[in-house]
């Protein structure tokens, strides 16, 4: 099992529409694929696929799959990819066009399975290797997500208490969000981290933002050259939060459509962030 518990509520779900699959008969296929086939286009699993999904060419493999015949002992002869991510991709296609044309169903039990069984037989087993083998494998697809190498050091850090408890949540929620697989409760740490970032500007001089951000870069930087780094960089995240749909959703904003954009944001904003909190946490602690 994930560690979302976003994704495996839908997990449960393609697991009961895979067993109505079965219950309401091969006469129903396209119906009944059509309910698996609109689980794996929602969010999270949508988005979680097409991080890890490569690109197929399902018509082309239908075809080689059509020109094979089952062996003498009725066992179908090997054509999946044996990667784990080409597979379920091809699993998948076949979903989709079983979800469009129910003759896809039978063209399979045909020339994989044979016709030695009964239909509603050769039917189940074609649920055995195609369907429950491609939910389990996106389950494991699921595992296959850890935050980048070097970064669980800094979200461990960034845990570090300071005196504003809402900050303290902020972060907390973004560091445990951003743990997760599913990428569409990545984008909610993304959100998160930039809220923590905005109050940090904030936090050593409420009353004025500039001068409070001016105080944050002068403690984190600790040399002159690198202080020129540290406002280069607040005004960039400060530009992406205004531009982007990260904080705010309006029409003008820009949405970030690859998870693999949330990550690289969401990493890029938690350095600063974790530089600002280290710089506050020593001028409270030197402050009289």
């Amino acid at each position: 099992m994930s560690t979302s518990p976003l994704l495996n509520r839908e997990f449960r779900e393609l697991r009961a529409a895979r067993d109505d699959i079965e219950g309401n008969g091969h006469e129903q296929a396209s119906e009944t694929f059509s309910r698996l086939v609109s689980i794996l286009d929602r969010e999270p699993i949508r988005s979680h696929l097409n991080e890890f999904l490569p690109p197929h060419d399902f018509e082309h493999w239908w075809v080689s799959v059509k020109s094979k015949t089952t062996s003498t002992s009725g066992r179908p002869q090997p054509g999946w990819p044996l990667d784990l991510a080409p597979r379920v991709a091809l699993q998948i296609a076949f979903c989709r066009a079983a979800a469009k044309d129910r003759t896809y169903v039978y063209d399979y039990v045909f020339h994989r399975i044979g016709t030695s069984r009964p239909l509603n037989t050769g039917f189940s087993l074609m649920l055995k290797q195609v369907v429950d083998p491609m939910i389990r494998d996106i389950e494991i697809l699921a595992e296959y997500y850890v935050p980048p190498i070097g970064l669980e050091q800094t979200l461990q850090q960034l845990l570090t208490k300071s005196w504003d408890t809402d900050l303290d949540r902020l972060i907390a929620e973004a560091v445990t969000k951003f743990r997760d697989p599913a990428p569409t409760v990545r984008r909610e740490a993304l959100e998160k981290i930039w809220d923590a970032f905005e109050r940090l500007k904030t936090i050593l001089d409420p009353a004025d933002k500039k001068r409070s951000v001016t105080r944050l870069i002068t403690g984190a930087s600790g040399s002159i050259p690198f202080r020129g780094v540290l406002d280069t960089e607040a005004i960039a995240l400060t530009d992406i939060g205004n531009t982007y749909q990260i904080r705010h959703h309006e029409l003008s904003k820009h949405p970030l459509d690859e998870a693999t954009q949330i990550d690289y944001l969401f990493q890029r904003c938690a350095a600063t962030v974790h530089l600002f909190l280290l710089a506050y946490v020593r001028t409270r602690m030197t402050t009289p």
